[in-house]
């Protein structure tokens, strides 16, 4: 897939991750577009030349309004609420509504970059435990194509930069 030109969104723009992956996708040459939460936070990134969407992720109207015309989705936004209602709301629920929005709109590649496996989540027991259900559900909606990018995933804190175009955005 040629990503010049292209229009990227990313949630999470305005965080740690998302804020690099903002400025790695302007090198690349892709127009980005970020859905953001508070009108303060647009500032920054319209200042980097990026379009914004002011909204929440749990908005259909945001997240319809935000993937419309969009060739790749980078999400990156999460909950790190200690209410388990809600983390659960945006994190699975928001997420897998935005991956659908995302298909329905045409949307060519949807990147998940999820850091929720780095809080140790415990089950009743006190062992450890990983949430999937987002993933499971980002899956069904987009088949083998989902299961591609995982390899491009590094864990375990690793610091190594990801390669210049992962593969999981091209053919």
């Amino acid at each position: 897939m040629e990503m010049e030109g292209k229009v990227a969104l990313v949630t999470g723009a305005n965080g740690f991750v998302g804020h690099y992956v903002v400025k790695r996708l302007f090198e690349e040459g892709l127009r980005v577009r970020a859905l953001v939460r508070r009108p303060d936070a647009r500032a920054e990134l319209e200042s980097m030349g990026a379009e914004t969407v002011l909204g929440e992720m749990t908005e259909q109207r945001a997240r319809e309004e935000a993937v419309r015309g969009a060739q790749v989705v980078v999400h990156c936004a999460a909950s790190l609420s200690s209410d388990l209602h809600e983390a659960r709301r945006v994190n699975v629920e928001a997420t897998a509504a935005l991956a659908e929005a995302a298909r329905v709109a045409g949307c060519e590649r949807f990147v998940h970059i999820s850091t929720i496996a780095a809080y140790q989540l415990r089950n009743r027991g006190g062992r450890a435990r990983r949430g999937r259900a987002a993933e499971r559900r980002g899956r069904r909606l987009w088949g083998e194509q989902g299961r591609r990018g995982a390899s491009a995933v590094r864990g375990g804190g690793s610091r190594r930069p990801l390669p210049r175009r992962s593969r999981c955005l091209r053919s």
